[in-house]
């Protein structure tokens, strides 16, 4: 059992480093620009979102890809919520913890990536530990629809 756990970890951050060191990289070296994005999460935040979500609130929390639509539609703004749901997009990276869906904006001319995380964390009530709740933890966006340099 651990050793399949120290194998995620070992290939989440392989895959981590290829994200934030090659992808950019490679962008770049097509004449895209690419900007990034991260947003913190407090263990506060965590502690209250989890315990609304337990009482029937933001049910979709639960749910990675739609927590990734979300992060979408936070990047591209003026993106339509019923148009989010019909973006191509593929999955890239799925553990317990951390999943990566890539989407393509052919009509905008970008590639959005997002990454999503859930945190282990416990109730103070009954001191049991959870993983639910699902956030936007990364928002990468590659825009090739003005070249650089050409």
């Amino acid at each position: 059992m651990r050793q399949q756990r120290d194998l995620w970890i070992r290939g989440g951050w392989i895959v981590v480093a290829y994200l934030v060191l090659v992808a950019p990289l490679t962008a770049a070296l097509r004449g895209c620009r690419g900007r990034g994005m991260h947003i913190k999460v407090t263990k506060r935040l965590i502690a209250e979102t989890e315990r609304a979500e337990a009482e029937g609130h933001q049910p979709w929390r639960s749910d990675a890809k739609l927590v990734a639509d979300f992060g979408l539609m936070r990047a591209e703004i003026g993106l339509d919520p019923n148009q989010a749901h019909s973006v191509p997009v593929e999955r890239m990276m799925i553990s317990p913890t951390r999943e990566v869906y890539r989407y393509h904006l052919q009509d905008r001319g970008r590639a959005d990536r997002v990454t999503v995380r859930r945190f282990r964390w416990r109730d103070p009530a009954s001191g049991k530990r959870s993983l639910t709740v699902w956030w936007v933890t990364e928002i990468a966006i590659t825009d090739c629809s003005k070249r650089v340099g050409r």
